[in-house]
């Protein structure tokens, strides 16, 4: 039987039977051994050739109602509660119990009145079923010559004496064989089931040593595997992690040694832009000093001016040669201003590159994306000689642009 919640309460149902006319009493624990014993003792009375009769037919419909309700029951409340098992049972557990019905009190199949019953019933049913009266002693009538039979062999078997001596020993002898039988063939069937289930258990006791055994050895080879992985990705992690920490070492030197330069050249950045804004305003004033003169001399020319210096006059020499003087001077002045305005913006141009230079000769180093003769490329333009712009043609290595030399490395 397969396991359902209230399986313990079927094989802890008892209860007692009680035939007292065939003189048996019995308790009967578990479900299953109520329903095999009415199921016998339905077999037992459906076999009788008086299966016709009233009495017979009461028996048969009597255990028959007792099995059908045993059965029932055990298929209907297997998840009952416990108030609708208890209030159920009460109704099956009334009805089996019940010794007799419509006054006629039911005999067990093993008991000897029982055998003594049925044998009668098929030797004849009418001397059977007055034989029964006699023994449980109603409706006793002699007015016909077949009740009179039955109540003599009735009479003569409550009495052991007569002819039916033999026959209530054969009675016995055939009651005990039937026993005999029945436990012989409970023998066999317990043996048979005793067998299917070490067959059962033999085989699944190899399929599942054989489904642990695939399960060890597919458990044993992930382990193996997973250790495997793990170690070939510890063994990639360690070298990465090595090999950047090498860079990090790397470029943390080389941001050492650059954050002078860098901090340098922003500072000379600022300082060449300051210059060249003093530079410029030199320049404009120039300028402005220069037009300012022109257009004085241009407007209110002075008395040096006002001579005629075709004649010869000397006032007239003397003024051109130092308004000549004064308008050299001034274009000597602006073109310096001009040149030194533009060297500082110029110079400070190239502090600018250099130090966006540098970052990007850092970023190159922290991407590995420089090789040696590119960051020997770029050093020698971060740290090559600044052109001023004062000397027209300056000789020695100068810096390329930023833009021309990250084209020069990409091209590497």
């Amino acid at each position: 039987m397969e396991d359902f919640p209230n399986k313990a309460k079927y094989n802890e149902l008892s209860v007692e039977i009680k035939y007292p006319m065939s003189g048996f009493s019995r308790e009967l624990v578990g479900i299953r051994s109520m329903i095999d014993f009415f199921h016998k003792e339905l077999e037992f009375w459906k076999n009788s050739r008086g299966k016709n009769t009233q009495l017979i037919t009461q028996f048969v419909n009597h255990f028959q109602q007792c099995w059908d309700q045993l059965t029932a029951f055990e298929r209907s409340n297997r998840e009952s509660d416990e108030g609708a098992f208890s209030g159920n049972w009460g109704k099956v557990s009334n009805k089996i119990k019940a010794p007799h019905v419509d006054g006629n009190h039911f005999l067990q199949s093993e008991s000897l009145i029982g055998e003594f019953i049925f044998a009668l019933f098929d030797e004849n049913p009418a001397h059977g079923r007055s034989a029964y009266d006699f023994i449980i002693n109603q409706n006793l009538d002699f007015s016909n010559r077949d009740r009179a039979t039955g109540y003599i062999k009735a009479y003569e078997f409550l009495l052991e004496g007569g002819s039916q001596i033999t026959k209530r020993q054969d009675s016995e002898v055939k009651a005990i064989e039937r026993i005999r039988t029945n436990m012989g063939q409970l023998e066999v069937d317990l043996q048979a089931e005793f067998d299917d289930n070490i067959l059962k258990y033999n085989e699944w006791r190899e399929g599942f040593t054989g489904e642990l055994e695939e399960w060890k050895t597919s458990l044993v080879d992930k382990i193996e595997t997973w250790h495997t992985e793990r170690d070939e990705q510890f063994e990639t992690f360690f070298k990465a992690s090595n090999q950047k920490i090498d860079d990090l070492e790397k470029l943390y030197t080389e941001k050492l040694r650059l954050e002078g330069p860098v901090q340098y050249w922003t500072t000379r950045a600022k300082e060449l832009k300051k210059a060249g804004r003093w530079w410029a305003g030199g320049l404009t004033a120039s300028i402005i000093i220069t037009a300012a003169i022109i257009l004085v001399v241009l407007f209110i020319p002075p008395d040096y001016f006002s001579a005629s210096i075709i004649k010869g006059d000397p006032l007239a020499i003397k003024g051109v040669i130092l308004f000549g003087t004064l308008i050299s001077f001034l274009a000597y002045l602006i073109k310096t201003f001009s040149k030194m305005t533009f060297s500082s913006f110029h110079l400070m141009r190239d502090a600018q590159e250099r130090e966006g230079l540098t970052m990007v000769y850092l970023a190159l180093l922290e991407k590995g994306a420089a090789t040696k003769e590119e960051r020997e490329l770029i050093l020698q333009a971060i740290f090559s000689r600044s052109e001023t712009g004062l000397i027209k043609h300056g000789s020695g290595p100068s810096m390329p642009g930023l833009q021309g030399l990250l084209d020069r490395v990409n091209k590497s």
